[in-house]
């Protein structure tokens, strides 16, 4: 969702030094995007790959190369920077429609819609995906799960915690932040290679449709059919001790490559899809 490529910082502008990734923020897969070859930026505060060049490398594709890959199979993208909120409570549907614009009480249980957070003269403070969930033993009731930008995130929570200190309902606020991996498989192929490693049929399973939990590998996988490239695709959030195999596991499979923030933009530029930054 947030790819604002005035923030890169590619280790080939600084010459022979190297870029060091000490002061930034990592995702649980850094030291696979390294092994891989990854070119490492100050993305949001976390070093996060642009594309892999590994040697001899079926992941080292050009951004272009990437990108076709992406149209004509599947790629897989790491977005854990991203932060997650949950919210819980009766009138969590009142409290998410104050401050954003979604008719989440429209939405249908397991369906999930892209909003915009607005501040208090309507205009937009980040983009973000909101969905309406369901406990997987459906036992304990709706909750609203929400994703925001990691560059934003901060003046999110504090936004939403200003309005939480003034609300009159009842509403309770969860972070999700660096605790669970957030994935994006991209491309035509995503949908069979989701079905091979879950054994089970998703060809039913709509754009913006959301899954509880998705055996892949053992690890309860929260999936949601949805992406931001134009592409057919998933999201996959991931529990914290499962990202590291989840991750190993689906770049394991025919068909699927690594890629980066730069294929990432271009096709979501190609599909003219919204960024928070440039056209928002």
């Amino acid at each position: 969702m947030r790819l604002l490529t005035r923030t890169f910082r590619p280790a080939a502008r600084i010459g022979a030094r190297p870029f060091s990734t000490d002061h930034l923020k990592r995702t649980a897969t850094y030291e696979d995007h390294v092994a891989l070859g990854g070119k490492l930026v100050d993305f949001a505060g976390y070093a996060m790959p642009v594309q892999y060049v590994a040697k001899d490398s079926k992941h080292s594709l050009s951004i272009i190369e990437s990108t076709k890959w992406t149209r004509e199979h599947a790629s897989l993208f790491d977005v854990s920077h991203m932060c997650s909120v949950i919210w819980r409570g009766k009138d969590a549907v009142r409290f998410v429609e104050k401050v954003t614009v979604a008719d989440v009480a429209g939405l249908p249980v397991g369906r999930g819609v892209l909003s915009v957070i607005c501040n208090e003269a309507g205009g937009s403070i980040d983009d973000t995906m909101i969905t309406k969930c369901a406990d997987e033993d459906g036992k304990g009731g709706e909750h609203i799960y929400q994703v925001i930008n990691a560059g934003c995130a901060d003046k999110d929570l504090a936004h939403f915690r200003k309005h939480l200190a003034e609300f009159d309902g009842e509403v309770d606020l969860e972070v999700h932040w660096d605790t669970r991996g957030l994935f994006a498989l991209q491309g035509p192929e995503s949908q069979k290679i989701l079905e091979k490693l879950s054994g089970k049929d998703l060809s039913q399973v709509a754009f913006g449709e959301w899954i509880p939990a998705l055996d892949l590998g053992g690890a309860k996988t929260m999936v949601s059919r949805c992406g931001y490239t134009g592409e057919d695709g998933f999201e996959l959030f991931v529990p914290g001790d499962a990202i590291k195999d989840t991750w190993k596991l689906l770049l394991g499979q025919d068909g699927v490559r690594a890629a980066g923030l730069g294929a990432r933009d271009a096709l979501r530029l190609e599909a003219g899809v919204c960024l928070y930054g440039h056209e928002l």
